[in-house]
């Protein structure tokens, strides 16, 4: 009776060790996803910073200059 509840005992601490070690695994690539998502994050924050810096609209001055443009008007005859 004692050597069959400490087999079972045995097989139980084996599928908690399984389960951990799984458990442990897990949180490992949930930690990298968090991480990867996190730069993610900070590179698109930075581009919209940069995309709305490029949006402002700025003051510039243009200046045309042309040749003076001499019109003739003569009276319509009646």
């Amino acid at each position: 009776m004692a050597r069959r509840e400490a087999v079972e005992a045995g097989i139980r601490f084996k599928m908690a060790e399984a389960v951990r070690v799984d458990a442990a695994a897990a949180a490992s690539d949930a930690a990298e996803t968090v991480k990867s998502a996190e730069e993610i994050s900070t590179k698109t924050t930075d581009r919209a910073k940069t995309l709305t810096e490029q949006a402002n609209p700025k003051d510039e001055s243009m200046y045309v200059v042309s040749v003076p443009i001499m019109l003739s008007i003569q009276e319509a005859a009646k």
